[in-house]
């Protein structure tokens, strides 16, 4: 699965906090954009936390 933002493969993995989880949730590790998927669509919870410009230099 692609993320939306950055385009890495690969790189959602379900969001986990001590709180607890949502299987639903999903955050990529390359930009960390939190996601949730809707049967097979993804929409945007929060976008991406680093800079996507200094990701692609």
């Amino acid at each position: 699965m692609y993320c939306p933002y950055c385009d890495h493969p690969d790189h959602l993995e379900i969001d986990l906090h001590a709180d607890g989880f949502s299987a639903n949730l999903l955050e990529c590790t390359e930009c960390g954009a939190l996601l949730t998927s809707t049967g097979s669509r993804l929409e945007t919870v929060h976008g991406p936390v680093k800079s996507l410009a200094t990701m692609t230099s």
